[in-house]
Order: C-alpha cells, then sequence, then structure tokens
C-alpha cells in the first residue's frame, strides 16, 4: 500500500525534450532566414533625420535673410565638426540596432568628446564672410543626408555594423549578440531580452549543442522572439524615440519666432504649423505605446 501511495505521489521529470519544446527552436533555417527577408523595409532614421533637421534651419535662414548665405570661417569649419558629432550619433543608433552596445558606447563617447572640440574651434576661428552661397544650393546640400537614408535600407546598414561571425562557435559571443539586438533593434526592457537569454542558455546547457546550430544567426532568432505581443508598441515606443530627436531643432525655431515675430516672414507661419504636427505626430505614437 504504501509503494502505491509513493508511486501516486511521483511527479514526471521535465526531460531535455520537453524543455526544448518550450524552447522556439527554428523549424528550418530556411524559413527563419526567409521570414527574416520578408520583414517590412526599414530605412536609416538618423540621416533621414540630420538631413531634415538641416533642410528646416537652411529654410529659416532662407525665409529670414534672402537668397544668398554668407559663409565665414564658424561656418565652413563649424559645419563638419557637428556634422561629426551628429554622424557619430547616427553611428552608434546604428550599432545598437545590430545589437554592438560596446561600439555603440563608444561612439556616443567619441561624440561627447567632439562637442567641446566643436565649440572651441569655432569660437577661436575669427569672423568674417568668405564667400556666398545660393540658399537652394545650401537646401539642397543639406537634404543630402536624408535622401542617402531613404536610399538605405536599415537592413543592409546593420550588416555593415554587424562584425565579425564569432558567434559562430561561442555561445556566450552568441547569447550576448541576441541580448543586444533584441533590446537595441526591437526594443524589449533588459529585462524581457535577459529572460529569453537565459531560456536560449538553459537550452543549450541541456541539448549540448552549440547556438548556431540550435538557434541560427542571433538576429534571425531575435526576430522571431520579438514577433509577438508587443511588437507593435515596441514599434511606436522606437518611432518616438526618433521622433523626439527635433526637440531642439523646434524649441529653437519657435524660440525666435516667439521673440521676434515678424508678420512678413514665411517662418512666422510656416513654423508654427510644422510644430504642431510634428506635436500630433507624437502624439500619435505615444498613444500607441499605450493601447492595449
Amino acid at each position: 500500500m504504501a509503494l502505491r501511495r509513493s508511486a501516486t505521489n511521483l511527479r514526471p521529470v521535465a526531460s531535455s525534450s520537453s524543455r526544448k519544446s518550450r524552447i522556439r527552436v527554428p523549424g528550418s533555417a530556411n524559413h527563419c532566414q526567409a521570414a527574416f527577408a520578408r520583414r517590412p523595409v526599414r530605412r536609416v532614421q538618423g540621416p533621414i533625420v540630420l538631413g531634415a533637421v538641416g533642410v528646416s534651419l537652411s529654410l529659416h535662414g532662407w525665409f529670414s535673410s534672402g537668397l544668398e548665405f554668407t559663409i565665414g570661417w564658424p561656418a565652413l569649419a563649424g559645419t563638419p565638426l557637428i556634422g561629426t558629432v551628429v554622424l557619430l550619433i547616427v553611428v552608434a543608433l546604428t550599432l545598437r540596432t545590430a545589437g554592438r552596445p560596446r561600439g555603440a558606447w563608444t561612439a556616443i563617447v567619441g561624440a561627447v568628446v567632439m562637442v567641446p572640440v566643436a565649440a572651441l574651434a569655432i569660437s577661436s576661428l575669427p569672423d568674417g564672410p568668405l564667400f556666398s552661397a545660393p540658399a537652394p544650393v545650401v537646401v539642397a546640400f543639406s537634404a543630402l543626408p536624408a535622401v542617402i537614408g531613404w536610399l538605405l535600407p536599415e537592413k543592409r546598414v546593420s550588416r555593415w555594423f554587424n562584425g565579425p561571425e564569432a558567434a559562430h562557435h561561442d555561445d556566450e559571443a552568441w547569447l550576448r549578440r541576441l541580448d543586444g539586438v533584441l533590446r537595441g533593434a526591437y526594443g524589449l526592457s533588459p529585462r524581457q531580452a535577459q529572460a529569453h537569454v537565459e531560456e536560449a542558455r538553459a537550452h543549450l546547457a541541456a541539448s549540448g549543442g552549440e547556438a548556431h546550430e540550435q538557434f541560427g544567426p542571433p538576429q534571425v532568432y531575435a526576430l522571431r522572439l520579438a514577433d509577438g505581443p508587443g511588437a507593435s508598441r515596441r514599434e511606436s515606443r522606437r518611432k518616438l524615440r526618433s521622433g523626439l530627436l527635433f526637440l531642439p531643432v523646434v524649441a529653437i525655431a519657435l524660440s525666435e519666432v516667439i521673440d521676434d515675430p515678424d508678420p512678413g516672414s514665411l517662418s512666422t507661419w510656416v513654423l508654427p504649423p510644422a510644430a504642431l504636427l510634428w506635436a500630433w505626430f507624437l502624439w500619435g505614437h505615444h498613444r500607441d505605446t499605450r493601447s492595449s
């Protein structure tokens, strides 16, 4: 009788095969690669934002100063220096999306260091005009980053920043890349990303296989994990953060209009509606992030 009672109290021990069933192991590498390739085309938002900011400032200068821009040493030297700062920020965002947080932080540190360098160079150069340039040419030149960002899909640029495929035979490198891609490209919280990483690590410990053989490339597996509930909210949060990059430009432009309103200036009539449109854009994405 005691033996029968003890037998009824036994609980089945989870085998390695049952643990595997809880892990999202791809059915086939080709299937996951095809799903990865069918992702909606995303554009590189950093250059697009940079170009939009440049066009906005150029148009503001055009409306306020006329058809000719007078360019001196501060503008001639400051423009590439400030552009370098913005480029480093764009590189940092791209590296973060590619799942390389260390490289992203390196680029951010470089941008922070370049800010006082640019300020010192601009303040130390002598004033005075060097030459003038037509305003439409300056606007067109400012739009080049946006055109480049629109023509380059984010997927192609991310491949440039993926770095060496050390994760092929190094499980820890593969898991670190998975954590970085989940957080950087798909907006998962550190807790959610770490939970997926620990789940994959437990599966590898139980199966004894290599991560690349079991799950495929970390970018593909991250897409499989992120494609589920909350994906649309994370995408809206991503767009909201990108839109907030315009905040300094909008604040500066509106402050100039408010401090010195000129009824005869086109910027007085264009900038406030543009700011309202920008705010409506942000509010829509903010509302989407809070929707169930």
